[in-house]
């Protein structure tokens, strides 16, 4: 497909979506997702639309990728990319634990498993497969299952001494937020920015 007869048909609102579809632009054909992320960010300089046509291209091309290109935590290369750099940090003794993105999609973790044990293997830490990612007031869960990341077992069996007593005093729920915190190496500021934002969020 020619560049204007693409660009034409953003223009009249077409929302088709063809990633494998070859667009002809100058001396090069492009992905129509690579196009879009041009079009959706600027102009082309030697097409000649009305700042008005480009508003709209913009606006459309935006559309289209918002609905059609998988968001980075559903993005299987990305989740492996983070799973390989938090193994990373943690191997040279950066954070205590770290977690890949949490899920309940069993088809995206079993692909996070994949990569966590080569990604491990490759660093010579350890990986803890957790089925059910302890409640703290830190964060709220995307998820369940997550992998942990970890160098010395005596973080890990912190983290697990966190979910032995699940029924905690509001000053218990906070002091574990914390300890989660510190397991994940975080900055103590951050980490009361982190609860007092997640107290906020659920109104205590």
């Amino acid at each position: 497909m020619d560049i204007k007869e693409f660009i034409e048909a953003i223009l009249s609102g077409h929302q088709f979506w063809e990633d494998g579809l070859k667009i002809s632009y100058g001396k090069k054909d492009y992905q129509m997702s690579e196009l879009c992320i041009i079009l959706s960010t600027k102009s082309l300089p030697i097409l000649n639309y009305s700042q008005k046509e480009w508003k709209i291209i913009r606006e459309n091309t935006a559309a289209l990728i918002e609905a059609n290109i998988l968001k980075p935590e559903e993005n299987k290369a990305f989740r492996a990319g983070v799973i390989d750099a938090f193994c990373e940090v943690v191997a040279a003794g950066v954070k205590k634990l770290a977690f890949s993105h949490a899920t309940n999609d069993d088809k995206l973790f079993g692909h996070d498993l994949e990569a966590a044990y080569y990604c491990a293997k490759k660093y010579k830490i350890s990986m803890y497969v957790e089925e059910h990612l302890v409640e703290t007031l830190l964060f709220k869960n995307s998820g369940s299952k997550v992998i942990i990341f970890y160098r010395d077992a005596k973080d890990i069996a912190d983290y697990l001494a966190l979910k032995e007593n699940p029924q905690l005093t509001d000053e218990e729920k906070i002091n574990a937020a914390r300890e989660l915190g510190r397991l994940l190496s975080y900055q103590p500021e951050r980490i009361e920015s982190m609860i007092a934002k997640r107290l906020i969020e659920i109104g205590e």
